[in-house]
């Protein structure tokens, strides 16, 4: 984005009609400040095609996640989704609060997948059964489940905490410190719909070659994940985030090279693979076959087993 911000904010706006139904919302931005994100809207806004001459397009995606890319269009970054309230008796969901508060900077450049300790059937759940809980039997010696115990942990401390999305020095880095989401705390607050948000985003990118955008938000669900306190009532959320990954993002290439989404979304249920691997949620997405199972596998079997 090389152009100055009063040339972005002085450029004629253009409409965008958004939504996925019949009914489409109008979104009117800065057309320079659209134009400068990638060259698919460039050509959008800029180039010989009908959108260019009638200042309108539409686009056929959440109007939440087009306003969090216009967002990022003028800032650079974008507001974290917002988590929301399950209230088991009626099974309502609520949404809470402003996903905009962020933990200390230093803490989200250093992500943790979480091993709390709480033991009640409404606490985090932690890796102190056998892994091979996933196949239904248990280990067969304390020292076996010792050997699995470390290889995960030095999965997680050397391969996940480590990733960085971003390159070191970028001022995006500190941006999104200040736009992160909040940590889970409570086994009532429902991250699917922030999992979700972040996945649809990078598919908005991927789609659009906007690559920046793409690896802002690897970031941000990267620190998401190392940060999520994995109660039993939450392993669903983790679940859908897998799901909806694997049939909304490419295929592995012929060189046998996964998309960048997936291979977070996968490692990180590698990681937390002895308690997502009792869930029935997990278990229904191993029978749904697909690329999902054999990324898995490559993974527990390196790094895990």
């Amino acid at each position: 984005m090389s152009e100055s911000f009063s040339d972005l904010v002085l450029s004629e706006l253009f409409t965008f009609y958004v939504g996925t139904g019949e009914n489409k919302d109008a979104v009117r931005a800065h057309s320079r400040a659209i134009a400068a994100t990638c060259d698919y809207m460039r050509n959008l806004i800029e180039g010989g095609m009908k959108e260019a001459h009638d200042r309108t397009a539409e686009q056929d995606v959440e109007l939440e996640d087009f306003v969090r890319f216009v967002e990022y269009a003028y800032r650079g970054d974008y507001t974290a989704p917002s988590w929301v309230i399950e209230v088991s008796s009626a099974q309502h969901e609520v949404r809470v609060a402003d996903a905009t508060q962020s933990p200390n900077e230093d803490d989200l450049l250093a992500p943790n997948v979480s091993e709390p300790a709480a033991e009640d059937e409404n606490a985090p759940v932690t890796i102190n059964d056998s892994f091979n809980s996933i196949w239904g039997s248990s280990a067969k010696t304390d020292k076996k489940k010792k050997k699995v115990k470390s290889k995960i942990a030095v999965f997680r401390t050397e391969n996940f905490n480590k990733r960085n999305y971003l390159p070191d020095g970028d001022p995006g880095e500190a941006i999104a410190a200040r736009c992160a989401p909040l940590p889970n705390s409570a086994p009532e607050e429902n991250f699917t719909p922030v999992f979700l948000a972040y996945a649809r985003l990078y598919s908005f990118a991927e789609m659009r070659l906007i690559h920046q955008l793409k690896a802002l938000t690897l970031y941000k669900l990267h620190y998401v994940l190392g940060n999520f306190t994995l109660y039993p009532k939450r392993i669903r959320d983790v679940v859908e985030l897998a799901r909806h990954t694997y049939e909304n993002t490419p295929a592995r290439t012929a060189d046998g090279t996964v998309d960048e989404l997936r291979k977070l979304v996968v490692d990180y249920v590698a990681c937390e693979s002895a308690e997502i691997g009792k869930s029935k949620e997990f278990k229904e997405l191993l029978e749904e076959g697909g690329e999902f199972v054999s990324d898995f596998w490559d993974v527990v079997s390196k790094h895990v087993i």
